[in-house]
């Protein structure tokens, strides 16, 4: 594991990426770009609604239904680039807690489950940091405390203590 951290911080909001999900997940990186591409409608085709058939697991979208998803997709996925351990420019997302909440959502059993909780506490826990005005380096340190400590519970108080000075 890269060990890739799970919620970040850029112009005040707390993001997450597609390589943290995937790596978090258990899953291939291009797996989650593939399911990323699904949720922006840009695998399924769109028809004026005169033209769209009755059938309602058809994978062709109304208008309406096209612009709100991609109203959704801009707003919560931002494609960036990350520089791979061979040097090259790869995709990535950057994810908002609504991205990632329903592209999360597609994800199944009890190891997901888990991790949903973890991300959406993560979301949380920085949204609150960013609204008392603590700094980026600042919300880096208390994170990386938290995950001391959350990474050392049970093994005793001098394991969490050491672990987090």
């Amino acid at each position: 594991m890269a060990n890739i951290p799970i919620i970040i911080e850029k112009e005040g909001r707390p993001l997450t990426t597609s390589r943290a999900i995937a790596e978090q997940f258990g899953k291939q990186h291009k797996n989650v770009l593939r399911d990323i591409e699904r949720l922006s409608g840009g695998q399924l085709n769109f028809e004026p609604s005169s033209k769209q058939s009755e059938d309602q697991n058809s994978n062709t979208l109304t208008e309406e239904q096209y612009l709100k998803r991609k109203l959704f997709f801009e707003e919560n996925f931002q494609l960036t680039t990350y520089t791979n351990s061979q040097g090259k420019e790869q995709p990535m997302y950057l994810i908002t807690k609504a991205g990632f909440s329903i592209l999360a959502m597609g994800f199944t059993g009890d190891r997901a489950i888990d991790f949903k909780i973890d991300y959406i506490n993560a979301f949380d826990r920085m949204e609150n940091m960013l609204k008392t005005g603590v700094s980026s380096i600042a919300l880096q340190n208390i994170e990386k405390r938290l995950e001391a400590i959350e990474t050392t519970a049970g093994k005793g108080e001098n394991a969490a203590r050491d672990a987090v000075v």
